[in-house]
Order: structure tokens, then sequence, then C-alpha cells
């Protein structure tokens, strides 16, 4: 069944299948839906995946919250039910934060794996969503983490090879992908990006290879080399990062040929000769290619200093120096 199907067109059978009705279903699960039917014309808006959100925090936290009374309650705003995390279990993330917390990262953000300051910084939610039939999610941006003690040097020299080499241990059972500090913001009323008041350190992790807990494990010791270094003001995230392969078959580029062949010198251009052949897998069929090129400065001027010639592989002809 879509996730956008809408509860109130649900029968009996259906809702107790999905277990929002039946004895399988949370009581409040049982009474939101009740709701549901009470006031459509307040909650007809309500879908599938969203009571299913209510069920999946009701599974890990047994006091069932009151049941909702009226239709411009707290209570009703379902959002809220389902993206709260408790002292019952700190290390719960809802489906819903779980999908929505990097909203605007990008136009389709990671889904958010795991992250160490669920109780320290629960899933915003908007004051006012009271008034409003549906609950604004935060659209964030991520930015470089501009902090007054991580500088880069630090980073590359002392932060970065500590956590490295901790994430590395077999024991962890952790298959990293990159490791980022990153400082996110969040777009207020006018549009205008609020930075948080903290950094993150975004971990992304090859999919299906490390669990949850392992993540949540080594939070603290991630968390401690920061503390060395007098930063405390971060949190870390973790997030699946899927593998993108590249791939230029040789087949569909020109073969090399020797000078001696007429073409030699038109096909130049389309070998892979002089440069790395690029292509995105799924823009192969259009044949779309590229090349890797490689830029080096020729070397030191006659001061000692940096020259400002700057030399250039490609699969181009061999480019002259450009001052």
């Amino acid at each position: 069944m879509p996730d956008d199907t809408k509860i109130i067109s649900l029968s009996d059978a259906e809702l107790t299948a999905l277990k929002f009705l039946g004895p399988d279903a949370a009581q409040g699960v049982i009474d939101f839906t009740q709701a549901v039917r009470d006031v459509p014309q307040y909650l007809d808006w309500v879908t599938v995946f969203q009571l299913g959100c209510l069920s999946a925090h009701l599974k890990y936290h047994q006091s069932a919250p009151p049941s909702p009374t009226s239709p411009m309650s707290s209570e009703v705003t379902l959002l809220s039910q389902g993206s709260e995390s408790t002292a019952a279990d700190e290390d719960y993330i809802s489906p819903f934060e779980r999908k929505y917390f990097y909203h605007g990262v990008s136009d389709d953000p990671p889904p958010l794996f795991q992250r160490s300051d669920v109780k320290q910084r629960p899933y915003p939610i908007p004051e006012e969503r009271p008034q409003q039939r549906y609950s604004a999610i935060p659209v964030k941006t991520a930015h470089t983490a501009n902090h007054p003690i991580l500088k880069n040097k630090l980073w590359k020299e002392s932060v970065a090879p500590e956590i490295t080499a901790l994430l590395k241990e077999e024991i962890r059972g952790i298959r990293v992908s990159t490791v980022l500090p990153v400082r996110f913001s969040a777009a207020d009323e006018e549009g205008k990006d609020v930075f948080d008041d903290h950094i993150v350190l975004w971990i992304s992790v090859h999919p299906n290879t490390t669990k949850e807990t392992s993540c949540r494990d080594a939070n603290a010791p991630i968390l401690a080399i920061f503390a060395k270094y007098d930063i405390h003001d971060v949190a870390v995230h973790w997030i699946d990062g899927a593998m993108e392969s590249l791939a230029g078959p040789p087949q569909e580029m020109m073969p090399v040929a020797r000078d001696t062949n007429p073409t030699h010198w038109i096909r130049r251009a389309l070998t892979a000769t002089l440069g790395v052949p690029l292509a995105a897998q799924e823009m192969a069929d259009d044949d779309s290619q590229g090349s890797l090129g490689i830029y080096f400065h020729r070397g030191t001027d006659k001061h000692g200093k940096k020259s400002r010639e700057v030399m250039a592989i490609t699969n181009k002809p061999p480019l002259d120096p450009r001052k």
C-alpha cells in the first residue's frame, strides 16, 4: 500500500492489517485512528506513513501518549509524536527524523543513520504547529566547520589521524567511507541561514556494512578525542554513504594509433593516451565521457618562489605554460 494513502479512506480490515486497529495495534494508534474518523475535517490529511511513524514510536515507548480530544490540541500533531525521543531510549531515532533530518542538504538527502546528540538536541518541531494543519520541516544547509580551535592544520595533523585510527580498529566493525567536519544551518522564516552553535563530524559508512550500535559505541571515544584538544561544541552524525562507480570502457573511446596513421592527429583528442578517461555509469548509454586532467606548477622562479607557470596534462594535446 502506498505510504501517501489517506487513513480516512481505509476500511477496518485494511487498518487491522496495517496494525492500526485490532489486537496487535498500540492503544495510542487505535485512539489516533478513531480521532481521524471522528474529525475528518481536521485530520483527513493523515497518511499511512505518518501513522506508521507513530506506531513505530510507541513500539519503543510503551507509555502511550494522551488520546487526542481536540482537533487543535498539540497531542494531535502526529509529527511531534513520531519524532520525539525521550529518556526511555535516548538513542532511538524515529522513522520521520531518520528520513527528514537532512532535509534541504541536497536534492536527495541521505537518511540519518545515528547521531550522538539525540537527547541533547531533539529534532525540532515548530512551536506554532497547533495552529497549522502541517508541521514545517527545517531546511538545512551544510557548510565548512569554521571553528575557532579546529583549524585545518590541527584537523589534518592531529584530530583526523586519531579518529581515522580509531575507526579502523577491527573490533569496532565500522567501514568508513568519508569523514568530514561541517557546520549546519537552518533557514529561518525569512529564508536566512541560522547557523548551529556546534559543529558536526559527518561520517558516512558503506551501506549494509556497519551496525547502528557500532556507530553509537564509537561516539564517546570520538568525542573524547575532540575534548583532548578542548573542543566540546561538537556532535557525531552517521549516514550511509553509497559509493558510485565511475566507468569509462576503453572500447567506447577511440584506440590509440601511431603517427603514421592518417587519422592519428584527428583521433588524438578522443583517446586516453594523455589522461584518465572518466564516465558516470548512468551516463554511459549516452556516451558522455570526460578525462581527468593533472595540473602542476612548473617549479620555482629565479627568486626561489613557486612559479606562476602552470602545466597541464589532459586527453587533449599538452597545454603550453600559462601565467
